[in-house]
Order: structure tokens, then C-alpha cells, then sequence
């Protein structure tokens, strides 16, 4: 079984004027029809952080590196996107 799709969905929370009110869900589809959501966020300490930061990396780094594996390895996956994640983006100076 292969994960085929990863499809992020920025929402908006019930904490206007907070950085905390945007959150991004994921939907993630294997090549057997299996359905799985998770979500991510993060404080926006600086702008452009946030929800926003959270779709890029997404779209950009997660998704291609998702598109194919094999979704029963779920630390071994956790552990390469937490890699990933902070070896490319780092946070704003």
C-alpha cells in the first residue's frame, strides 16, 4: 500500500486576531482508498509564519516526499519530515 495523495486545507479557528487561528489540515489518500487527516500548525511569531508556512511546507517538501511511501512506517516517516522540516526552513532573523 502507497500513499498517493496529500492534500493540505488551511481553516480558520474561532481565536480571531490570534496567531493561533489559522490551522492547516491534511488529507492524506492511499492507492487502496484509505482516508487519513492530521494537522499541523504553528504560532506566527513572525509574519509570514503560521498556517501559511505550514501549507508551503506542505506543498513543497512533504507531499513529494509522502507520494509513494508506505504508510504502515509511521516513525520512520515522522522522523525524516521532522528532518526535513528543520534542515529547510529555517525561521525568520
Amino acid at each position: 500500500m502507497r500513499m498517493t495523495s496529500v492534500t493540505p486545507y488551511v481553516v480558520r479557528g474561532a481565536l480571531p486576531n490570534s496567531d493561533w487561528d489559522y490551522s492547516c489540515l491534511v488529507r492524506i489518500e492511499t492507492e487502496m482508498g484509505f482516508v487519513g487527516w492530521d494537522e499541523g500548525t504553528s504560532p506566527a511569531p513572525e509574519p509570514g509564519w503560521g498556517a501559511p508556512k505550514v501549507l508551503e511546507m506542505i506543498n513543497t517538501l512533504f507531499a513529494p516526499t509522502l507520494i509513494g511511501r508506505d504508510p504502515t512506517e509511521p516513525m520512520v516517516i515522522w522522523k525524516e519530515l521532522q528532518t526535513l522540516s528543520f534542515s529547510t526552513f529555517d525561521r525568520p532573523t
